[in-house]
């Protein structure tokens, strides 16, 4: 099947730990041709599934990000639905593109729901955030937690879905 542009809305599904790749380098929050930044890190086993707008660039962006490689692409027999499986090792990204969120939906901050999601991995934080930065990509802050013994750095993909790159101190 064919290639498809991708940029998700709504975080949809999380299974485990999670993942992420890129788009056009034309806005901020958005990743160039692949960044590099994860080449030294091992990435967790994951899973973690997006809904998007039917020509959001989601998907190109995780992938960029996290070195994905396509598993599969696949349409829906009605065609308001494309998808794309991508993974690196066991750490998978699926992101279904669906005609009816083509319109930006607003973000409701009291909704309930998922609201960030993170994984664990030793990694460089502060490097790390200073590669995603210079890539153009949302790496606003790493925060310290002592219950925890570990930082967190904070990366909010193109479309506003938060995620954390969790690493012992």
């Amino acid at each position: 099947m064919k290639k498809v542009k991708l940029k998700p809305l709504i975080l949809s599904a999380l299974f485990g730990f999670s993942a992420l790749s890129q788009a056009a380098a034309h806005s901020a929050g958005k990743a160039g041709k692949n960044t590099g930044c994860f080449d030294d890190i091992s990435l967790p086993e994951s899973f973690i599934a997006f809904d998007s707008g039917f020509d959001s660039e989601l998907a190109a962006w995780y992938q960029q990000v996290f070195q994905l490689e396509t598993v599969k692409t696949f349409t829906f027999p009605d065609g308001n639905t494309k998808g794309i499986l991508m993974k690196r090792g066991h750490f998978v990204v699926e992101v279904f593109n669906k005609k009816a969120l083509t319109e930006a939906a607003e973000k409701i901050p009291d909704k309930p729901g998922i609201m960030k999601f993170g994984f664990f991995t030793r990694a460089k934080l502060p490097q790390l955030q200073t590669c995603l930065q210079q890539h153009g990509i949302k790496a606003p802050r790493i925060f310290q937690d002592t219950n925890l013994a570990a930082g967190l750095l904070l990366v909010v993909d193109p479309e506003g879905n938060m995620f954390e790159i969790i690493s012992p101190d």
